[in-house]
């Protein structure tokens, strides 16, 4: 194959490959918590008190706005107990949450985790809530994601699409 054909090829390649998976220039770096995620376009990036990271959210529908909030943990065990753990903590606070999936997930760095997939009523409205949980050695990950579940657009597509831009800066030995 010609020189030139190869490069039309890469050129066509990745600029599908970067709208296919909704990257941009908008990565967030956090250093402080070794990881480095694409948040979706047109998001707000916003310091929320009492959070440790960052948050992302959109503009609001309906006086809502989907968000994303990302957390992490020192836990010892494997990712598939801190998930069990995770859920049963989830029927102790909120009783009333109902797990509709339970999906495993790939990152576009091959980053292996779980995605889970609650309704939830809060304060009157029922929430659609996306649980992504990711583990570098002993910390483990958790990336929340939260809108309206009778919202009008895709966030299923959304979320899915900026949380496999997730990925760790450097592997943690803490």
């Amino acid at each position: 194959m010609p020189k030139k054909s190869i490069m039309i090829f890469l050129f066509i390649f990745f600029t599908f490959y970067g709208i296919a998976y909704g990257q941009s220039d908008d990565r967030y770096f956090e250093n402080g918590g070794n990881f480095s995620i694409c948040y979706p376009r047109g998001w707000t990036v916003y310091d929320f008190p009492g959070l440790k990271y960052k948050i992302f959210y959109d503009s609001p529908i309906n006086g809502f706005s989907a968000n994303i909030i990302i957390v992490d943990e020192i836990f010892e065990g494997s990712l598939d107990e801190y998930l069990r753990l995770n859920n049963q903590n989830m029927e102790i606070v909120n009783p009333d949450a109902e797990l509709v999936s339970k999906t495993s997930i790939r990152t576009n760095n091959g980053l292996n985790g779980w995605k889970q997939i609650f309704l939830n009523a809060n304060s009157s409205r029922l929430l659609k809530q996306y649980f992504y949980f990711f583990s570098n050695s002993n910390v483990k990950y958790v990336i929340t994601c939260t809108t309206l579940n009778n919202s009008n657009r895709n966030y299923d597509k959304i979320f899915d699409e900026s949380i496999k831009t997730f990925e760790f800066i450097w592997r943690s030995y803490r």
